[in-house]
């Protein structure tokens, strides 16, 4: 199998989404690793057994090939957690200073929303896995 060339796309989709988004992903890379794992050991371990070692270096890279998407996937999903996280958490004082102090006071962060807004992201991806793996049963 030859090397595999990527492309970056952009889309876009409402903030409630990204967890699920992010759980898609992790599904799809869970899948090429589940695919491939088993299969490309067996196939590494027979060619070493007949000592066929070009063989052995074809299926050694098709296997690093696999694993090279899974990873991208998971460098994807890395990336859009980070800014999902990063635009959450970012507070009045990462954005450009207000004309007055009455305006700075009136836009400071409100923590415990945030934290709630947080809470509710982390049960709704639990509810999400939950649903996905009584579908997978």
């Amino acid at each position: 199998m030859s090397d595999f060339q990527t492309v970056q796309i952009t889309r876009t989709v409402t903030v409630e989404d990204v967890p699920l988004e992010l759980l898609s992903m992790i599904r799809e890379s869970e899948k090429i690793m589940k695919e491939h794992i088993e299969s490309s050991f067996q196939a590494l371990y027979d060619d070493l057994d007949s000592n066929n070692l070009i063989a052995f270096l074809d299926d050694l890279q098709n296997f690093r090939v696999h694993l090279g998407k899974a990873d991208i996937k998971l460098n994807d999903c890395h990336g859009i957690a980070l800014g999902f996280v990063q635009m959450l958490t970012s507070t009045p004082e990462d954005k450009p200073a207000p004309q007055n102090q009455a305006a700075s006071y009136q836009n400071a962060p409100d923590l415990e929303g945030l934290k709630k807004k947080m809470e509710q992201y982390v049960d709704n991806i639990k509810d999400m896995k939950l649903h996905l793996e009584e579908q997978d049963e």
